[in-house]
């Protein structure tokens, strides 16, 4: 948007763009992170359940006994507050890189490369220092 002038346009008619671009897909952000978490820890433990009962025999009782056992709530928590903790992360990152993007097509694949590299730090750094505080 900011290449083909519109940031300017919401500027000149008064609109915040920060207001109206950048808080909408921030929240998307944290409020997508932590439900997409557990569609996939979801997807996981059926998986898991289906190799374990119906491939391998394992009673389900003892499966999901087992699962209970091993899966500590602490670890649930630890992991749905990565993912709000990394959703913000990469929407703000994204947000930042696309709201100042120039240079034309070529830009705009620049911003997004950047965008892409920065996110992958700063899941990294990040993701020890979650760890480090659950710790």
């Amino acid at each position: 948007m900011r290449v083909t002038n519109q940031i300017d346009a919401l500027v000149t008619m008064s609109v915040s763009p920060v207001q109206y671009l950048i808080v909408p897909r921030v929240l998307a952000g944290l409020l997508m992170c932590p439900m997409l978490a557990l569609v996939f820890f979801l997807v996981g433990m059926g998986g898991a359940w289906f190799v374990a009962v119906q491939i391998y025999g394992l009673d389900s009782g003892i499966f999901i006994e087992r699962a209970r056992w091993y899966v500590d709530p602490q670890d649930l928590i630890q992991g749905f507050t990565k993912s709000i903790v990394f959703g913000l992360a990469l929407t703000l990152i994204a947000c930042r890189q696309g709201f100042y993007a120039s240079g034309g097509a070529a830009g705009v694949g620049r911003a997004t490369n950047r965008a892409v590299v920065q996110s992958a730090v700063a899941i990294l750094v990040l993701d020890y220092f979650v760890t480090t505080f659950f710790v």
